[in-house]
């Protein structure tokens, strides 16, 4: 103990009388630091002036083919412009789908939004799926984002992570190994079994009849439409909301996956896996009437900054009144294009 207590003292000296010699402030020592990643296997904080970058893989293990998120997380003042590295872009020459030892088969740009209780800085918030079909401990590279402010003389800034290691797990057990012989078990006498009696193949018979009859009656149930269906969801939402068995985040978030899931079927576009900037283009490219598009992109805004901001809802009247904006919106929208692709077959949730 007494030589504990003695090195403490001994290394503050060290550090105070080397930060005299190099002129170094005690303010750039702490910049450094924070430029340092986060002491967590799966995740890493890098920070160059007042730009935060905070970089994740979750979760940091998982077996083989199995989706692994990479998130890129940047504060930045209002007025910086990001350039995030380029992953996973599909449209490239050549395209370029992979990142280390993974491939990309999903990315999210998000949305820029305030940060909560700071009008000046903003968020940006890139998430992408990895996929993997070797085991092992393999490597995500370092991921780069640029950054240029307006008062910034000399090119862009650049925030780098570390390298992470992700454990890919196989899903062969150790005893299928192919060089390692295992004993052959005995044989199991089986008994021969008896012919079925011509009551039970007829009964059999009588039962494989009815399978494809019912087989063709369920195909020839009528579908419903995208309208139809939206509606019928919008009711469910709005009923569990009433029974007090919905909070306002995730009545909101039913609500969305409602709206993109009527847009998808209704415009036949990928509308659950837009970011809200993308969907509200496509929306106006399928001319579609200027009060929906304003009542979608309020809404889609709305859950963003609850979502990724923290943002307040306000009082619990948000939820119905965002209920009867939507069911508007889907009657203007099937009014104005009569011929709406069906949505599903009936009795889908």
């Amino acid at each position: 103990m007494p030589v504990a207590c003695y090195q403490r003292p001994a290394i503050l000296a060290l550090v105070i009388g080397m930060t005299a010699l190099t002129g170094v402030t005690a303010t750039s020592s702490i910049s450094v630091a924070a430029q340092l990643p986060a002491n967590n296997r799966n995740s890493q904080t890098i920070v160059d002036g007042s730009v935060r970058m905070i970089v994740t893989v979750d979760p940091p293990s998982a077996p083989v083919a199995t989706p692994i998120t990479l998130t890129l997380d940047v504060e930045a003042p209002k007025n910086a412009n990001l350039f995030p590295q380029a992953i996973g872009v599909q449209n490239g020459d050549p395209p370029d789908d992979r990142l280390g030892d993974f491939e990309v088969t999903d990315r999210d740009s998000g949305t820029s939004i305030p940060v909560a209780g700071n009008a000046d800085r903003r968020r940006r918030v890139f998430r992408f799926t990895l996929v993997s079909l070797r085991s092992g401990t393999l490597t995500i590279p370092p991921i780069r984002v640029s950054y240029q402010m307006p008062e910034m003389t000399e090119g862009p800034r650049q925030l780098t992570s570390q390298p992470f290691e992700v454990n890919i797990t196989s899903l062969i057990g150790d005893d299928a190994d192919p060089r390692v012989f295992r004993e052959i078990k005995p044989l199991v006498p089986i008994v021969a079994p008896t012919a079925p009696s011509p009551i039970l193949s007829i009964g059999l018979t009588a039962i494989a009849i009815g399978a494809v009859a019912g087989y063709f009656v369920l195909r020839r149930r009528p579908t419903v439409s995208a309208q139809a269906w939206a509606n019928d969801q919008l009711n469910r939402v709005e009923q569990e909301w009433n029974q007090k068995q919905l909070s306002s985040p995730a009545a909101l978030n039913q609500l969305t996956g409602i709206i993109r899931r009527f847009v998808e079927h209704a415009e036949s576009t990928t509308a659950t896996s837009m970011a809200t900037h993308e969907l509200i283009e496509t929306v106006n490219q399928n001319d579609w009437p200027s009060d929906a598009v304003a009542t979608l992109s309020n809404f889609l805004r709305l859950v963003d900054q609850q979502k990724f901001a923290g943002a307040p809802l306000g009082d619990d009247e948000s939820v119905p009144h965002w209920i009867d904006q939507l069911r508007e919106l889907i009657h203007n929208v099937s009014s104005a294009s009569p011929n709406a692709k069906p949505s599903q077959r009936r009795g889908d949730r």
